[in-house]
């Protein structure tokens, strides 16, 4: 899936618009986590910093709290985004790694991978609007369950701040 957006994000022949040298992003979030004897859907925020290295790649950091009841789930992610930059929108991709520091009464870190990407609506050349971002994040548990949690999924969106052009 990634190589495919990779294929089609580089074939994009001409780019309107220019690239920042980083975009800050900041917004509403939804996390559902579908695991066999817990399910939650905690809401929070998410947030991320994206330093664009080429019109297509940057590096990307992103973080994300959800809450409820007396739950808290804080994830720490980084990776790669690539983004095909037309005039009104920007459509990206993102593959991304880190941890999730989960609190049910207990607290655990647990190794977690991030897939995902999202369109946002460029107002002008320094701010967007992120209309959605959907992130697939499975997630390593602990001993003594070591397998994966697979049914974790955020929809997210907010505000982009960008920075200057290159």
């Amino acid at each position: 899936m990634v190589l495919t957006l990779m294929l089609v994000l580089g074939s994009v022949s001409l780019w309107a618009q220019s690239v920042p040298k980083a975009e800050v992003y900041g917004g509403f979030s939804a996390v559902n986590i579908d695991d066999p004897g817990f399910k939650t859907t905690p809401f929070g925020w998410a947030a991320s910093v994206n330093a664009n290295v080429h019109k297509v790649v940057g590096i990307v950091g992103d973080f994300s709290g959800n809450y409820r009841d007396g739950n808290k789930f804080h994830s720490f992610l980084g990776g790669t985004q690539f983004t095909s930059r037309l005039d009104k929108v920007s459509v990206f991709a993102q593959t991304k790694a880190g941890m999730l520091r989960a609190e049910t009464g207990t607290s655990s870190t647990h190794f977690q991978l991030g897939f995902g990407g999202g369109i946002d609506w460029n107002v002008n050349d320094k701010v967007a609007v992120r209309l959605a971002q959907f992130d697939w994040l499975p997630t390593k548990e602990k001993a003594p369950a070591t397998g994966w949690i697979k049914n974790i999924t955020r929809l997210s969106a907010g505000v982009v701040f960008k920075s200057k052009a290159k």
